[in-house]
């Protein structure tokens, strides 16, 4: 079984977020390389592998269906910050549009000055306020986010 073996070959660090080889002429020096996407990719048994979902299998013994890193740091790879996301949870977590007027997903300028909260979340819509100050609006969309979350 794949997870056996990758048991056997690899050791995972969770303080550290790091694999490394067990056995061979690597033994005990860090697994994968980093791709241009900035994600660690691992070789393991003919197959590449994304670091954090060879971690997933690892410590719980099953594949994830999508991994979401909580910090959107690619390569920490710490369980405490890797937790299996829908692809919606995984898009609310990522970083507001390059046009954004806040620079906070789900935060968006009204004419009057005030700042509306409203998020998106497998297909479905969420209200969560008008705000006077950004600060008390990034403060909702954050309630929201943990309110609303399924994982």
């Amino acid at each position: 079984m794949l997870v056996d073996k990758l048991r056997e070959r690899l050791n995972y660090n969770p303080e550290t977020g790091q694999l490394t080889w067990l056995s061979g002429k690597n033994k005990g020096k860090r697994a994968g390389v980093v791709d241009r996407n900035g994600y660690r990719r691992v070789g393991f048994l003919s197959h590449v592998y994304l670091e954090h979902r060879l971690i997933w299998l690892h410590v719980y013994g099953r594949w994830p269906t999508q991994i979401d890193h909580i910090d959107r740091n690619k390569l920490n790879n710490r369980l405490s910050n890797l937790r299996e996301a829908s692809q919606s949870d995984n898009n609310l977590n990522s970083a507001a549009q390059w046009n954004s007027k806040t620079g906070v997903r789900g935060v968006h300028p009204e004419p009057d000055g005030k700042f509306r909260v409203m998020l998106r979340r497998n297909r479905k819509y969420y209200w969560g306020g008008r705000f006077s100050a950004l600060e008390e609006a990034i403060e909702a969309r954050d309630r929201l986010l943990k309110s609303t979350s399924r994982v």
